[in-house]
């Protein structure tokens, strides 16, 4: 039997290839397989391996992106940065090419982020995370290994322009 009455269950959802004990309920004399199942010790153990290696890896790109948002804190003039944080136009344009050259991972992006918030208006910040994930250098590589440039051109012009006007309606409307 499988999850519902009448459907037919294979190895992976009766959690046989999945290292689950198969647990079968009985209701009202028609007998199902259990979506809860309690995990034995191996699937707890890779469980526990997987939250490490993903805990030493973000926190490997958290540092570098902590880094970067120093550095460029520090080595900036203040003026510079008040003057381009301030404005609402201005401030987006900065905090999208700045996501496109610095993004790092959308997880970490948040963490850098924070650290203009005192400076930048709440639309740049927004471009910053939205516009990040999407169009980064990375991603505009792994991009031109399948598309065609004009493309990836179009498409980098589509997505700017788009988190461009989310960005200014947010900066008009919330502050």
């Amino acid at each position: 039997m499988g999850l519902f009455p009448g459907a037919m269950t294979t190895s992976v959802a009766q959690g046989k290839s999945l290292g689950m004990s198969n647990q079968t309920t009985t209701n009202k004399g028609i007998g199902w397989t259990s979506l809860f199942v309690v995990p034995d010790k191996q699937r707890l153990l890779f469980l526990l391996n997987s939250m490490v290696q993903e805990l030493r890896e973000l926190g490997g790109v958290l540092v570098i992106g902590s880094a970067i948002a120093a550095i460029i804190q520090v080595a900036a003039p203040r003026e510079l940065i008040l003057n381009l944080g301030q404005g609402p136009v201005t401030s987006i344009i900065a905090m999208l090419a700045l996501a496109a050259v610095v993004s790092i991972c959308s997880t970490v992006d948040a963490f850098f982020a924070l650290s203009f918030a005192a400076t930048f208006t709440s639309g740049s910040l927004l471009a910053f995370l939205v516009f990040g994930p999407m169009i980064d250098i990375k991603a505009v590589g792994l991009l031109l290994s399948v598309f065609r440039s004009r493309a990836v051109i179009y498409l980098m012009i589509l997505a700017a322009q788009l988190t461009f006007i989310m960005a200014f309606v947010v900066n008009l409307y919330l502050n």
